[in-house]
C-alpha cells in the first residue's frame, strides 16, 4: 500500500502492522482512508441521475436555486421545491414541498407543507428555501399568496411564510407568518426569500419587497434564534437594508442570495432589475454597522431569471458565480473571488469564453476550499455540467456532464456536506403544466459508521 494522506497525517504501509494488538487502530485508519478516497477531490464519480418526481405537476425549484438543499449532522439530506404555473390562484394553486434522502432509505414521500388557504380553497406558496438548524431541525421559508384577493389579481399582498420541522418531528399544521404588512400600496408584496443557518445558531432570511413602493423593490433581512421565538414583522422599516431613495429610485433590487462567514457577517449578491442584462450588486451586513456600501460588481452582468449565487469557503474567502450577460452575444460562466483580507473582488475568472452560452450556474465550497460548480452548457448540447475548480492551481481540474440526453434543463443546484459528498438537483421543463426534478450524488455510503469510529 502506497502512502495515503489522512487527516491524522501520513500513514505508510509499514507505519502500522496488522497485529492483533492494534487491529482497532488499523481498522480506524482503513475507514478514514476509505473516507478520504471517497472525497470528490480524489475523483469520486456521481451516480446516475434519477428523476424523483412523477410529471403529474409543474415541479420547480426556487428562482434563486440554492439554499434548497441542506445536510444535517446525521447525514440526512433535506430538500424543498414547489409546483405551480404562471400564476397562483385558488383555481391554479401552488404548493411547497419537502422531502429527505439517505443512502439506506432513498427519498421520503412528498410532503405538502404550506397550509395556504383562501376560504376553503388552497392558494399556495412559491419559491421556497431551506436551512438546517443547530439542533437538526428543518426551517423552510417561501412567499405566500393567501392574503391576496381576486380584485388584486392574487398579487396584492404576498407575504413571507415559514414552517419548522423539529428533529424527529413533523411540520406544523399551521404555518409561521414572518411578515404582517399593512398594505401600504396595492402591490405590497415580498418575494423569493432565502434562509441560511448562521455560525452562532441563528437563522437569517433575506428577500425583496415592494412594501414602500409598488414599482421599486428593496431588500429586507430578518435574523432570529429559532430555539426561542420566531418574530412576526409588523414594521418593515426595522428590517429594511436598502433604500430606493439612496439610488435615485431606480433600479428595483431583486432576487438576493446570502452566505455567512465564520464571524457571522452576511454577504449578499443580487440583481438590479427584472430582466436580463441588469446590474450585479454585492454588499455585507454586520450586526454592528448594518449594510456596508453597495458595490456594483458588473454593469449589465446578471439576470432576474438567472440570478447570481454566493458561497463562503472555510477560510472566509467569498465566491460569487454568475452567467455574464453584459456582452449581449453569449453568456459566459464567471467566478469572482474576494479573500477575507481583500477590500474588493479580484479579477473575474471567465471559465468558459467559447462563444456559446453557459447559464443557470450554482456553486458549493467544500471543507478543503475546492469550488464545485454546476451549470447548463450549450457547448455540450444543453446539458447539466459539473466542474471542480481548484483555487490553489487556478484550474478546473475536472469537468463532465451529469445528464446524458438533451432536454430543457433548468436551474441546477449543488450542495456539499462535511464529508465532501456532493448533491445536485435540477429541473426538467417539459411543458406549461408539466415539469420534473432530477437528482444526482457522489455519496454511496452512510457516514454514521465512520463518524462513530472517529468519535471513538
Amino acid at each position: 500500500m502506497d502512502r495515503v494522506q489522512l487527516p491524522m497525517g501520513i500513514i505508510s504501509s509499514n507505519s502500522y502492522h496488522c497485529r492483533e494488538g492494534n487491529s482497532l487502530v488499523f481498522f480506524l485508519c482503513l475507514m478514514l482512508g476509505m473516507l478520504c478516497c471517497a472525497h470528490p477531490g480524489f475523483g469520486a464519480p456521481f451516480g446516475p441521475a434519477v428523476k424523483i418526481t412523477d410529471t403529474t405537476r409543474k415541479y420547480q425549484l426556487s428562482r434563486t436555486s440554492d439554499r434548497i438543499l441542506a445536510v444535517d449532522s446525521k447525514g440526512l439530506v433535506h430538500f424543498t421545491y414547489w409546483s405551480g404555473g404562471i400564476s397562483t390562484t385558488p383555481g391554479s394553486p401552488s404548493y411547497v414541498y419537502y422531502r429527505n434522502w439517505s443512502v439506506g432509505q432513498g427519498w421520503s414521500g412528498e410532503e405538502s407543507i404550506d397550509n395556504s388557504t383562501f376560504g376553503s380553497l388552497h392558494v399556495g406558496g412559491r419559491h421556497p428555501s431551506l436551512a438546517v438548524t443547530s439542533t437538526d431541525g428543518v426551517f423552510v421559508v417561501w412567499h405566500d399568496h393567501r392574503h391576496c384577493i381576486p380584485q388584486g389579481n392574487w398579487i396584492n399582498n404576498v407575504e413571507i411564510y415559514a414552517d419548522m420541522r423539529p428533529y424527529g418531528g413533523s411540520f406544523s399544521p399551521s404555518d409561521i407568518r414572518l411578515t404582517q404588512t399593512s398594505k401600504a400600496n396595492p402591490g405590497d408584496n415580498g418575494y423569493v426569500p432565502k434562509v441560511i443557518s448562521d455560525p452562532d445558531g441563528d437563522l437569517t432570511v433575506v428577500w425583496y419587497d415592494y412594501h414602500f413602493n409598488s414599482d421599486i423593490s428593496d431588500l429586507f433581512c430578518l435574523t432570529f434564534d429559532p430555539s426561542t421565538s420566531i418574530p412576526a414583522i409588523t414594521d418593515l422599516s426595522l428590517h429594511r437594508i436598502t433604500d430606493l431613495a439612496s439610488r435615485g429610485n431606480t433600479p428595483p433590487f431583486t432576487v438576493p442570495d446570502i452566505a455567512a462567514d465564520s464571524t457571522g457577517h452576511h454577504h449578499l449578491v443580487w440583481a438590479g432589475g427584472l430582466g436580463s442584462g441588469v446590474n450585479l450588486y454585492y454588499s455585507e451586513i454586520s450586526a454592528a454597522s448594518g449594510l456596508a456600501a453597495v458595490t456594483l460588481l458588473k454593469q449589465g452582468g446578471t439576470d432576474f431569471f438567472d440570478p447570481p449565487h454566493i458561497d463562503i469557503a472555510p477560510d472566509d474567502t467569498c465566491w460569487v458565480v454568475y452567467s455574464d450577460k453584459s456582452n449581449g452575444v453569449d453568456e459566459d460562466l464567471v467566478l469572482l473571488k474576494k479573500t477575507d483580507q481583500d477590500p474588493a473582488f479580484a479579477t473575474a475568472l471567465d471559465l468558459a469564453d467559447d462563444g456559446l452560452r453557459q447559464y443557470h450556474p450554482d456553486l458549493a465550497i467544500d471543507s478543503e476550499g475546492l469550488v464545485h460548480l454546476v451549470w447548463i452548457d450549450e457547448a455540450e448540447g444543453d446539458q447539466i455540467l459539473y466542474a471542480r475548480y481548484n483555487p490553489s492551481t487556478s484550474q478546473i481540474e475536472e469537468k463532465f456532464p451529469l445528464t446524458n440526453q438533451e432536454a430543457y434543463w433548468m436551474r441546477p443546484s449543488i450542495e456539499a456536506d462535511a464529508f465532501g459528498n456532493l448533491y445536485v438537483v435540477w429541473e426538467e421543463d417539459i411543458s406549461a403544466s408539466e415539469g420534473d426534478i432530477w437528482f444526482a450524488t457522489t455519496r454511496t455510503s452512510d457516514p454514521s459508521a465512520v463518524r462513530s469510529w472517529m468519535d471513538y
